[in-house]
């Protein structure tokens, strides 16, 4: 009965990573280049009960990962998945503000820095959210990257960071810092790259964009850090363990 409950649980984090919309959601917004935007529909039940279950899912999973049953990047995979389905999807139209730090999705204003930070809070990372949005966004990747490798690009149009990303990334989520004074969260799915911010521009509240339509159209140094394959900082969200957000990464220039 055990082995089955965590069956279901892998099931339900891994197999859906980056689905196509079914036929129970939503229509997805088709992009220039045919690529549909991911369409991740907030859950019917209340945030505290989908962070209850988050924090379930983790559990199980740090069981199951010390038993030799799961890989850390399936780990990983089920992290990414309660960002995408459980956590951010309360948050989309929170409004922007430079100074906004709400911790309720849809109360008060949010700023990009608080964006991230609450939202891996949220999801179970135990980090003090405070320390990490205050910073700027390369510290923030450094951070995040627990000693690992933190991937900066440099290019005279961000077009040229994109196609970089698209053959060199694969599938799953990153931090991503913007210039000096932006961040949020890079998704990559197939030949589509979304940038999931609380966005200062236009709408000025939190957003699934299509990078082509976003503000990182604008920026020409990027700084980037696993989220879905950083084995660290995964295996800080089974156990619990406070993450020490030091400065401790490796900047690598890639273009």
């Amino acid at each position: 009965m055990q082995a089955f409950c965590f069956l279901a649980v892998l099931l339900c984090f891994s197999c859906n990573l980056f689905p196509d919309a079914p036929s129970s959601r939503k229509p997805v917004k088709p992009m220039h280049d045919a690529v549909p935007t991911p369409y991740f529909p907030k859950p019917d039940r209340e945030y505290a009960a989908s962070r209850t279950l988050t924090d379930k899912s983790r559990k199980t999973l740090k069981t199951a990962y010390a038993r030799g049953g799961i890989s850390a990047d399936s780990v990983g995979k089920a992290f990414t998945n309660c960002l995408l389905e459980t956590i951010i999807p309360y948050w989309y139209g929170t409004p922007w503000t430079f100074t906004g730090h709400t911790e309720i999705p849809g109360q008060g204003d949010i700023a990009c820095g608080y964006f991230v930070s609450t939202t891996l809070l949220h999801a179970g990372l135990n980090l003090n959210r405070y320390r990490l949005a205050q910073q700027g966004p390369s510290d923030e990747a450094l951070m995040l990257s627990l000693g690992d490798t933190v991937r900066v690009t440099r290019c005279d149009d961000a077009t040229q960071a994109l196609d970089h990303w698209r053959t060199a990334l694969r599938d799953g989520l990153y931090f991503v810092g913007l210039g000096a004074n932006h961040v949020g969260f890079l998704l990559k799915s197939g030949p589509g790259l979304f940038l999931i911010h609380s966005n200062y521009a236009g709408q000025r509240e939190v957003q699934l964009q299509p990078v082509e339509e976003s503000v990182l159209m604008d920026f020409r140094e990027f700084f980037l850090a696993d989220i879905t394959y950083n084995r660290r900082l995964i295996e800080h969200w089974m156990s619990g363990e406070a993450v020490p957000l030091r400065n401790t990464g490796v900047l690598a220039d890639e273009k």
